[in-house]
């Protein structure tokens, strides 16, 4: 069971490489919309990256905004 982050903030769906991490869809208001979005942001990441599939996905928090998601386009996200 996945616990929500209930805490106001920018969430995103991201990826971690080692010490990268890279903010594929949002912000979003809530945790559980950045959550939903996750096994799609691996999907499209898989076809645009081929060591995509060595990362981690899920998502991470910001008290500030950080911008678009770098696939929000691809996904259909208007941030």
């Amino acid at each position: 069971m996945i616990e929500l982050d209930q805490r106001p903030g920018f969430y995103y769906a991201s990826v971690r490489d080692g010490g990268r991490t890279g903010l594929l869809a949002g912000p979003f208001a809530k945790h559980a919309e950045a959550i939903l979005l996750v096994d799609e942001a691996r999907r499209v990441a898989e076809q645009v990256n081929d060591r995509a599939p060595f990362y981690w996905f899920g998502t991470c928090r910001s008290e500030k905004d950080l911008g678009p998601g770098k696939l929000n386009e691809r996904l259909g996200v208007a941030a």
